[in-house]
């Protein structure tokens, strides 16, 4: 074989192994890619609702827990209600409400408080 012959097929079997090189990289890119969008999906999906959580501890006037006492919120712009009863220490939890404005009643034996309007 020639030298000019020799040069010229190790060019081409350079440019084929470039070749597949770069078709490799391009497949990993794309599949990084593609596993970066689906791992952020739920995060971005998440970042986009806007809720409140409310907690707190029912007590009467003299600071005495009020246990199994039941808290209602309603949103005043939907009447939708959420009902949740305080525990044996009167600590109750409401998660996952939607951004409004709130009306809260407690109610227990010998009780009813409604407070003022809430915002979360």
């Amino acid at each position: 074989m020639t030298d000019a012959k020799q040069v010229s097929q190790r060019r081409l079997s350079f440019a084929r192994l470039d070749g597949a090189l770069e078709g490799a990289t391009r497949l990993q890119s794309l599949f990084w890619l593609v596993m970066t969008l689906i791992l952020m999906c739920p995060v971005l999906g998440r970042a986009q609702q806007l809720t409140a959580t409310l907690t707190g501890t029912v007590t009467d006037s003299s600071g005495a827990v009020i246990p199994k006492a039941t808290i209602t919120v309603t949103q005043t712009t939907t009447n939708a209600a959420r009902t949740v009863q305080s525990d044996d220490s009167g600590n109750y939890v409401l998660t996952s409400l939607p951004a409004g404005t709130y009306n809260v009643t407690v109610l227990s034996q010998g009780l009813r408080a409604t407070l003022p309007r809430t915002w979360f």
